[in-house]
């Protein structure tokens, strides 16, 4: 897979290309459905495969004060997208000039006159072009009218609603991180760096990485059952995600407490899956009984490690959270 940065240094392509478009933010199921159709196409019809995305959220430069915070970042979106081989990774920088470019315009001097499109595959859903005028309904007249192949997918429904980004981030809010998985057909996941805390988790019995400069949005803050990947491969970990009430702390912070390893992280980026969340914060009356719990937040952990540690579909290479360019 080729990664181009610029729309202007796509190549000029003999046979043009099959292209999806989209944010791919989470790259859950409807996503993975549209990937898996391009990468068909483009073998049908004898054509490199090209998807298209975004350095970042359109809202970003629209609405900053409102912006979501992303589901993956972007070396995440890269790992993810280049599971499935597509000749083609164009990520575009988006600024307001290019959210100012009319739907018509976008599919005609950048869709066909830059990526060279012979054959465009997208969701239902799929709107483009300033004030996101163009939708799969405008899509389909355009390219009727331009001669081109053109596949639109239905949304995908689980659990008696379309599966979307805005969907993953409800169930976040409200720490479902089990139906989360289902959705993306892997874990939540998570990166950060590892900084130094205050070694309270190290006093009593539970050391702790505390993961700093995390760019996306995290689950409800409760105690969650998780896995860290470290050094390539994954152990079972508990993640306390809110403060720490039993010692006046009401700061939220990320502490990952890996089970079976030990080491110095101080400095590493870390990666953490979420699996299941186990329960709530809350203040403890005594250490003795914040550690009575915890010894059982662990035996939990361990007794479902087992069927928790199953392949992914999509992460067929890990990475450690770093994605290579």
């Amino acid at each position: 897979m080729e990664i181009i940065y610029e729309v202007d240094k796509f190549p000029r392509l003999e046979r043009g290309c099959a292209l999806s478009i989209g944010k791919f933010d989470g790259l859950h199921r409807g996503h993975i459905g549209l990937l898996e159709t391009l990468i068909k196409k483009a073998r049908q019809i004898d054509s490199p495969s090209a998807v298209f995305t975004f350095d970042r959220s359109p809202a970003e430069i629209l609405a900053p004060q409102n912006a979501p915070l992303p589901l993956c970042d972007l070396d995440q979106k890269i790992d993810l997208i280049s599971a499935f081989s597509p000749d083609y990774l164009l990520i575009c920088p988006v600024s307001r000039p290019f959210l100012e470019i009319s739907a018509e315009d976008f599919l005609q001097k950048i869709v066909v006159g830059k990526i060279g499109a012979v054959s465009i595959v997208e969701g239902e859903s799929f709107s483009f072009g300033a004030g996101r005028r163009g939708n799969h309904l405008f899509l389909k007249d355009w390219c009727r009218a331009h001669e081109l192949d053109l596949t639109i997918l239905p949304s995908v429904s689980m659990f008696g609603a379309h599966v979307s980004s805005s969907r993953v981030r409800a169930l976040l809010a409200a720490g479902e991180v089990g139906v989360v998985h289902a959705m993306l057909m892997r874990p939540y996941r998570i990166s950060g760096l590892v900084a130094d805390g205050e070694h309270r988790g190290r006093t009593l019995g539970f050391p702790t990485a505390n993961l700093a400069e995390v760019k996306t949005l995290l689950p409800k803050q409760g105690l969650y059952a998780a896995r860290a990947l470290v050094g390539g491969q994954f152990y079972p970990a508990a993640v306390n995600l809110g403060g720490n009430p039993t010692f006046g702390v009401e700061k939220v912070k990320v502490e990952v407490h890996i089970l079976d390893w030990s080491g110095n992280l101080y400095g590493r980026r870390l990666t953490v899956d979420f699996i299941t969340r186990l329960r709530d914060i809350v203040p403890f009356r005594s250490r003795g009984e914040l550690i009575r719990t915890m010894n059982a937040d662990i035996e939990e952990i361990r007794s479902h490690w087992s069927k928790w540690i199953l392949s992914d579909t999509i992460y067929r290479g890990e990475t450690d959270g770093r994605a290579a360019r």
